[in-house]
């Protein structure tokens, strides 16, 4: 029986995880763009936010920038501010399971992905050491990591709605 388009059962277990770990990434940048909607509708109300599509660097800045510059929203700073270095970390890690690394070494399976890993190469990776074979296992591992991020997102827009609501019914 073919198994168009995988090799095999092992390479379609892998591309499977992939695919779960990429589509909830997605869920992790619209709640990030939903956390700007809801903060623009409740501490800036006058002011428009650009419709369409926001690139995640700038989804990172500008919620940098609102908590930095709100008052209101202070005492979620330090949340803000470690759910930011997760997403900017993470990224790295999703744009190395989606795209890779320019190099053959170590693959156990050619379908496997590499990630570089800066701190062991000083350009482009030329040894084992250089770069690390992203496994089910490690795909699993971060999958588990950005669900979790997704409930920490989704309790800050609680408390934010929370606050929002106690502020306006006194």
């Amino acid at each position: 029986m073919a198994k168009y388009p995988f090799i095999s059962d092992s390479e379609k277990n892998y591309k499977a995880l992939m695919g779960q770990y990429i589509s909830t990434w997605s869920s992790v940048e619209w709640g990030l763009y939903e956390l700007i909607k809801l903060i623009y509708r409740i501490h800036k109300p006058t002011e428009n936010l650009k419709n369409g599509a926001i690139p995640l660097s700038k989804k990172i800045k500008l919620l940098e920038k609102l908590f930095h510059e709100l008052p209101s929203l202070s005492e979620e700073f330090d949340e803000m501010v470690a759910m930011i270095d997760f997403v900017k970390n993470e990224q790295n890690f999703r744009h190395n399971l989606i795209h890779g690394v320019n190099a053959q070494i170590m693959k156990k399976e050619p379908w496997y992905q590499l990630m570089w890993r800066p701190e062991h190469a000083e350009d482009v990776p030329t040894k084992d050491e250089d770069v690390e074979l992203i496994t089910e296992y490690l795909i699993l591992e971060h999958y588990d990591k950005i669900n979790h991020f997704g409930l920490c997102l989704l309790g800050l827009k609680c408390r934010l709605v929370d606050q929002y609501e106690k502020a306006t019914s006194s």
